[in-house]
């Protein structure tokens, strides 16, 4: 295995550890199309999830960019400055709820052939 995939499955083995405590009553989405990776976060009841944070983090656990959820608990985070071999973990944090999904490198080149 290469260095970049062991650490995306030492962070996701992490992650998955704290998942289940952060994530209680958080609805995440998230898709990648050839500008930008899209977030949509709910709460359960469908009340979108506003005032919070997406951080995008690449398989190494290095923080690319942080942005702030819209009023209708979107975000989005463009691509064109990103490197997408390594992939990519997008965390959601909101109102005292966090989530997050795994992005890999396949998921990006399937969205946008290049």
């Amino acid at each position: 295995m290469t260095r970049t995939l062991l650490a995306a499955c030492a962070l996701s083995s992490a992650l998955a550890w704290a998942a289940p405590a952060h994530a209680h009553g958080l609805d995440l989405a998230v898709s990648v199309d050839c500008e930008a990776i899209r977030v949509e976060a709910s709460f359960a009841g469908g009340r979108p999830a506003g005032d919070g944070e997406v951080r995008l983090r690449d398989g190494a656990n290095a923080l690319l960019a942080t942005v702030a959820l819209a009023s209708d608990g979107t975000a989005a985070i463009p691509l064109d400055r990103l490197d997408a071999s390594g992939g990519f973990v997008v965390e959601v944090e909101t109102s005292g709820h966090g989530d997050y999904r795994i992005l890999t490198p396949e998921d990006v080149a399937r969205a946008c052939p290049r």
